[in-house]
C-alpha cells in the first residue's frame, strides 16, 4: 500500500473516532443537580392561627416512580422521569421559631442509558397561606409547599434533549398536623403546556387529613368542605359543594340501604362526620343560615341526609322556612311625626 494511502486511512480513522467521541460526549460528562439558594431552604412565617402548633415530618419522593397526584409537564411521550435510575428526593418539613420550614439536599440523577447526560434543577417554595373554617367553627391556616424537579436528558448522537418537569404541591395545615397532596396548581393554569396528573400510582406516605378508602376520604372531604363553604358564607363554593355532594352520594352510596349503612365500609366514618357536623349546624343556626334559603333547603334535603343522616339534633331544630325576613322583624319602632319635633317636651 502506498504511503499516501496509509496517511489517508489514518486521517479517516481519526476523523471517524473524533465523530464517534463527539457523538458520545454525553457519556463522558458528569450528571449535575442544581438549585438556587432561595429555593433550597424555604420558610414562611406562621400566622396567629397556628403559631402555637408544631409539625415535623419527612416527605420521600421516589422520582423514578412518582406517587399519585404528581403533575408532569413538558415532554410526556416519552417523559424524562421514565428514563432515570431510582432516586429519592428527601424533603424535611417542620416548624421552628414561628416559621414553617423545608430543607432538602438535591440528589444527582442518572439515566438508565449510561450514554445520556442528565441535568436536574430543584425548586421548593411556599405560597401565601389561606384561611379555612373547621367543622368546630375555628379557623386554621393552610400553606402550599410547591416542589419542582426539572430533568433534561440529552441522548447521544445529537438526538433532541428530553425535558420534563414534575410538580408536587403539599397542602400543609400545622394546626391540624396534616399534609395532603393537592392539584390546585393546575386548576389556575390556562397555557398550552402539555401536562398530565399521575393517577395510576400508590399514594405518598404523608400525615394526610383525608385517608382510608375512597368512601372514607369522600366523607372527610365533604365534612370539611361543607363547614368551610357554609361558615364562610361563600355562595360560589356552596354551589360547587352542592354539585359535588350530589355526585358523591350517587356514585359512592348503596341505593337500597339507609344511612349510614349506605356508605358500606365507611359506615363508622359517616357516624363520626355526623357528630362533627353538629357544631357546624349550631353555628349556622345561630347566624340564621346566613340568610340563604338555598343553604337551608340543602340542609333539610335528601343529599345532606344521605351524607350526615337525618337524625342530627341540630338539624331537627332547623326550621328556616321560606321567609328569612329582613332581620328587623322583631324590632319595635316608634313613629315620630312632624308635630313631635315641635313639641317642647323631651
Amino acid at each position: 500500500m502506498k504511503r499516501w494511502h496509509k496517511r489517508t486511512l489514518c486521517i479517516l480513522a481519526l476523523g471517524i473516532a473524533g465523530i464517534v467521541a463527539l457523538a458520545y460526549r454525553t457519556a463522558f460528562e458528569e450528571d449535575r443537580a442544581e438549585t438556587i439558594d432561595y429555593f433550597n431552604s424555604p420558610s414562611i412565617k406562621l400566622s396567629s392561627h397556628d403559631a402555637n402548633h408544631d409539625i415535623c415530618f419527612e416527605h420521600r419522593w421516589n422520582l423514578s416512580q412518582s406517587p399519585r397526584g404528581t403533575v408532569l409537564e413538558g415532554s410526556l411521550q416519552p417523559n424524562a422521569f421514565g428514563m432515570i435510575q431510582p432516586a429519592e428526593w428527601l424533603v424535611k418539613i417542620y416548624t421552628k421559631n414561628g416559621h414553617l420550614c423545608a430543607d432538602f439536599t438535591p440528589p444527582v440523577i442518572h439515566a438508565t442509558d449510561p450514554t445520556g447526560l442528565v441535568k436536574t434543577h430543584y425548586y421548593a417554595y411556599f405560597t401565601r397561606p389561606t384561611w379555612h373554617y373547621c367543622p368546630n367553627g375555628s379557623m386554621v391556616a393552610e400553606y402550599n409547599l410547591c416542589l419542582h424537579c426539572d430533568i433534561t436528558i440529552t441522548p447521544a448522537w445529537w438526538r433532541s434533549p428530553i425535558t420534563t418537569r414534575a410538580i408536587q404541591v403539599l397542602n400543609i395545615c400545622p394546626a391540624l398536623g396534616c399534609a395532603d397532596f393537592t392539584t390546585a396548581y393546575t386548576a389556575a393554569l390556562s397555557d398550552d403546556t402539555p401536562r398530565q396528573i399521575i393517577t395510576d400510582a400508590p399514594e405518598a406516605e404523608l400525615p394526610a387529613r383525608f385517608c382510608g378508602t375512597q368512601r372514607e376520604q369522600a366523607l372527610q372531604f365533604l365534612l370539611y368542605e361543607f363547614a368551610d363553604a357554609a361558615l364562610g358564607a361563600d355562595t360560589e363554593r356552596l354551589q360547587q359543594f352542592y354539585r359535588t355532594a350530589q355526585e358523591y352520594t350517587e356514585q359512592l352510596t348503596t341505593a337500597d340501604k339507609d344511612w349510614p349503612a349506605c356508605w358500606e365500609e365507611a359506615e363508622e366514618q359517616a357516624r363520626r362526620a355526623a357528630q362533627l357536623a353538629e357544631r357546624t349546624l349550631t353555628i349556622i343556626q345561630e347566624n340564621n343560615c346566613y340568610d340563604s334559603e338555598e343553604l337551608a333547603n340543602f340542609i333539610n334535603g335528601p343529599v345532606f341526609a344521605r351524607i350526615f343522616g337525618n337524625q342530627l339534633q341540630k338539624r331537627e331544630k332547623l326550621d328556616f322556612g321560606n321567609n328569612f325576613g329582613s332581620g328587623l322583624d322583631n324590632i319595635d319602632f316608634e313613629v315620630i311625626t312632624e308635630d313631635d319635633f315641635d313639641s317642647p317636651e323631651e
